[in-house]
């Protein structure tokens, strides 16, 4: 199984899981690593939502057309 294809089966499992407002539409597939360094994580380790949608705002607002996105890079 190539990544797409697993990244796509691990989507539909999760979403099987959650109440239909709480489904993810897409995996966007970015080339940066999230760390305490770079301003992503906070020291214990939790995502910083506001600066990752700042940061991705473009990914995040383009129209996908695949449930797989990948940020080239």
């Amino acid at each position: 199984m190539n990544v797409e294809a697993s990244l796509k089966a691990t989507l539909n499992d999760v979403n099987g899981h959650l109440e239909s407002h709480e489904r993810l539409s897409h995996i966007i597939v970015v080339v940066d690593e999230w760390t305490t360094e770079n301003g992503l994580l906070t020291p214990t380790l939790k995502v910083k939502r506001d600066v990752l949608e700042e940061k991705y705002r473009g990914l995040i607002s383009r129209p996908m057309a695949t449930q797989i996105a990948w940020e080239s890079g």
